[in-house]
């Protein structure tokens, strides 16, 4: 009898642990206690060729497969991850495996700048979710802190897509281990387009703001670690 409980608390002592290891990130966005990202989200959607384009949420009629690649900046097959989702009914829904370590690369590599700029994690491999469709009026799928940071923006060049969503968007980083930059890194190799990091990784998925911006004549790529918000909403663009 004593034996019989011992092996029941066991079971429910690893059920427990392993339960323990699920993460709920926000935004229809977990991970489960293998280290898979589950995506089941509503996408929302706009018109690029109408008159004051707003976002909503995506039609039930819209179902498209989805790519998905694990992007590290230097293999030509990069974007190769044996994975296709898809989006049902309007609603994007996707469980991705925890990359292999092949598919990933040292994090200063990555980024193509020195170890100096690290306070630690400059060998830890990372790698970078890519989401895209195979349909031309609808192509990235990216994740907005909130409906408000998804700014439309009237397309300033000439292009048949009269409207664009502003940059501000969400990335989904993975890493073998811990990663930490912090401050503004200036490479001659990067001529004038520079990097504003305030970058905390851990091991396992990584959720990382990324926006674009001009300072003087300098374009910074800056990119932050942050934790989602309610409001976040995932867009098909």
């Amino acid at each position: 009898m004593k034996k019989n409980i011992f092996i029941l608390l066991t079971i429910f002592t690893f059920f427990c642990a392993s339960c323990a290891k699920a993460q709920t990130l926000g935004a229809g966005v977990s991970v489960d206690s293998q280290g898979n990202l589950i995506i089941n989200a509503p996408l929302y959607v706009f018109d690029r060729y109408g008159e004051n384009p707003k976002l909503e949420k995506a039609p039930t009629s819209i179902n498209y497969e989805v790519d998905v690649g694990i992007y590290n900046s230097q293999k030509d097959d990069s974007n190769s991850h044996e994975f296709i989702g898809e989006i049902k009914k309007g609603r994007l829904s996707i469980t991705i495996r925890k990359p292999n370590e092949n598919l990933l690369i040292e994090a200063m590599k990555f980024w193509h700048i020195s170890e100096n700029f690290f306070t630690n994690g400059s060998n830890v491999k990372i790698g970078e979710l890519s989401l895209s469709t195979v349909k031309r009026d609808y192509i990235w799928i990216r994740l907005y802190p909130n409906l408000n940071a998804a700014r439309i923006l009237e397309e300033p060049i000439t292009d048949e897509r009269k409207y664009f969503i502003d940059d501000g968007h969400c990335e989904f980083f993975y890493s073998l281990g811990e990663v930490n930059i912090t401050g503004k890194v200036y490479e001659p190799k990067l001529t004038n387009w520079h990097y504003e990091f305030n970058l905390h990784l851990k091991q396992g998925w990584n959720i990382v703001n990324e926006r674009f911006y001009y300072d003087v004549k300098e374009e910074i790529e800056a990119l932050t670690s942050i934790t989602l918000s309610k409001d976040a909403v995932w867009v098909l663009y």
